[in-house]
């Protein structure tokens, strides 16, 4: 899903205007000194409030607001418009990952950059158990944004925008449980259960060995079952996906945009209905 960018918005003068109060020829006289303010602000601090200790700032060649202009005119809309979060993240195409403690968790790059192919900007979230199992420079790297595992503190900034949907992959036998409980004592946990609650678009992929014990748990069938019914699309085959339920990037980004379509399409009635 592609979002909002400078070189195409910009072509559309009174549309730009009307989403940052600036002409065009305005934009370009405010873009130099803003991106010498940015630069000089992140050299000292990193994306998570904290000082920098080690390398300095660059920008990431998969960064999901690579130029100057894109990155003024996405601060320029949110302050122009005052949206939620939320919508932010659809206006600019970024999706969130949730990645759980499980051997399956290295597949996370992969997916990262096949959904980066197909036109996502993605964040990845994953459980404190979780970065044991990931690579977390590789994937700040390849996304441009920190990976986050922890709460922040009230007075410290968001570091990563709202998604418009969530992938979970690999999903634990551990996380589905607690999910569907709507117990939230972790980062990805919280995130999962205000997402249901807002009724976003949600794929999950539950990871774990087929005859090994927990896919035979009845809570696990509970929890899947309370899943759907909380309206996640639950991506769970074992049989065609043996033995792990690795569920190729490509046929989790399908029923992704199947998902999304739904939900667009849900909304839609009820909207509809609300006349």
């Amino acid at each position: 899903m592609r979002g909002l960018r400078y070189a195409e918005v910009s072509q559309r003068e009174l549309k730009f205007l009307d989403m940052t109060s600036l002409t065009v020829e305005e934009f370009g006289q405010v873009v130099p000194g803003f991106e010498e303010a940015l630069q000089e602000r992140m050299n000292e601090w990193r994306l998570d409030g904290k000082r920098r200790s080690g390398r300095g700032y660059t920008t990431y060649a998969n960064c999901p607001l690579p130029t100057p202009e894109d990155r003024l005119l996405f601060i320029l809309v949110y302050l122009k418009t005052n949206v939620l979060q939320v919508v932010q993240g659809e206006l600019f195409g970024i999706k969130s990952n949730i990645s759980c403690a499980a051997s399956s968790a290295t597949l996370v790059p992969y997916f990262v950059v096949q959904a980066q192919a197909a036109g996502w900007k993605v964040c990845v979230i994953t459980t404190p158990q979780g970065t044991e199992f990931i690579d977390i420079p590789l994937l700040t790297q390849l996304t441009g944004y920190p990976v986050r595992s922890q709460y922040k503190r009230p007075e410290e900034p968001d570091v990563l925008p709202r998604a418009d949907a969530i992938v979970v992959f690999p999903a634990t036998f551990n996380t589905i449980n607690k999910w569907a409980l709507g117990i939230s004592d972790t980062l990805a946990l919280g995130l999962l259960c205000e997402y249901t609650g807002l009724k976003m678009p949600i794929v999950t992929v539950p990871c774990f060995r087929t005859g090994g014990g927990l896919d035979g748990h009845p809570a696990f069938f509970r929890s899947l079952q309370m899943l759907r019914d909380y309206g996640v699309r639950v991506l769970y085959e074992p049989d065609k996906y043996p033995p792990k339920n690795q569920v190729p990037p490509k046929v989790i980004l399908e029923v992704l945009d199947e998902t999304i379509r739904k939900h667009a399409q849900s909304k839609n009635r009820v909207d509809t209905d609300s006349y």
